[in-house]
């Protein structure tokens, strides 16, 4: 081959080359974030989760991909949680009280009429106790939550649906209610004087129709897919505990994101987290419409300010016995 021809054969071929190590370094320079959660993706929440990852891809001009896989197909609770100690998983949405073994306190979440309301649990969670509690997250788990205005309500409100209506804490007097396995709810209801029953979720239609137990507690969003009006027709809106979801990252993912990078997963969380309540309001609007024309559905609300009131010394009782750290009760009680 002549010197002519070589010389601009060499310089195509390293032009070739240079091109190929751009494309490469462009396909590096983009992200995936994996989010696991535990609801269909037909669900108000799965609607909200696909919400995310969109905005996501949008706010980054498409730099970020997140990957949404929903329906627990990474495993349940547990195992998801271990995939983001590990780093095989980026985000795990779900209940604050999955995460009591990086604080104790985070149980707080799913204790029954420990707040008043939503807003004061938010309010609480926003404020010094809760910004602790993140932090010890952060350093005993090395997770990180990123939805930090902690808006995302589920459900969007827990409800109680009985054979016959409860509408004062008299009418917990001896009732059959179904829960899951849990020792502070069932010590609770016991308090309270209900006769608590373990079953299984989906064996509760069954066990109310044949009379095991006469209610069960339950977030709106679920009722009217578990027919529970069938056979409970009373719905007392109990706002139970605050049904709060999380968006928990693997704190060195996040940390490895440039500031930009990390601002868009932030706000896009927060964004979320406003959607995700929006959708779940509208879809609990439109099955109460449904069920009280299908089922005669009769809906009562009660005084949760008397019921929290009246555990106010089960809940002191319950941290004498080491349950949670000293003082977290009394710093509630001053949240109100």
């Amino acid at each position: 081959m002549s010197k002519k021809i070589l010389v601009p054969f060499i310089f195509l071929l390293v032009l070739s080359v240079i091109s190929a190590c751009s494309n490469n370094s462009d396909s590096s320079d983009s992200t995936t974030i994996k989010i696991g959660t535990k609801m269909p993706e037909n669900s108000p929440e799965g609607e909200a989760f696909n919400y995310f990852a969109d905005l996501v891809e949008e706010k980054s001009d498409g730099d970020i991909e997140v990957k949404v896989y929903p329906d627990e197909q990474l495993g349940g609770g547990t195992a998801q949680i271990d995939n983001l100690n590990t780093g095989s998983q980026d985000i795990y949405a779900e209940s604050s009280a999955f995460f009591d073994d990086c604080d104790d306190r985070f149980e707080i979440a799913s204790a029954p009429f420990l707040f008043e309301d939503y807003e004061q649990f938010r309010e609480y969670m926003l404020g010094e106790v809760g910004q602790e509690m993140a932090t010890n997250m952060e350093d005993n788990c090395g997770l990180k939550i990123i939805n930090d205005e902690r808006n995302f309500q589920r459900g969007p409100y827990r409800v109680m649906m009985s054979k016959d209506p409860v509408k004062s804490l008299d009418d917990m007097k001896g009732l059959k209610l179904r829960l899951a396995e849990s020792k502070l709810q069932t010590s609770l209801y016991e308090y309270l004087g209900a006769t608590p029953t373990e079953v299984d979720f989906s064996e509760t239609y069954l066990s109310i129709n044949q009379g095991v137990v006469e209610a069960v507690n339950s977030p709106v969003s679920q009722v009217s897919s578990m027919k529970f009006a069938e056979v409970a027709p009373n719905m007392t809106i109990t706002n139970e505990y605050p049904q709060e979801i999380v968006f928990v990252m693997n704190k060195d993912k996040f940390d490895r994101l440039t500031e930009e990078e990390q601002k868009i997963i932030v706000e896009a969380s927060n964004e979320t987290g406003e959607k995700g309540t929006e959708l779940a309001e509208e879809a609990a609007d439109e099955d109460i419409d449904k069920m009280k024309e299908e089922n005669d559905l009769k809906i009562h609300e009660i005084n949760t300010e008397k019921w929290t009131e009246e555990l106010i010394p089960f809940y002191e009782k319950f941290e004498e016995d080491g349950n949670l750290p000293e003082g977290t009760i009394e710093s509630i009680k001053k949240s109100k």
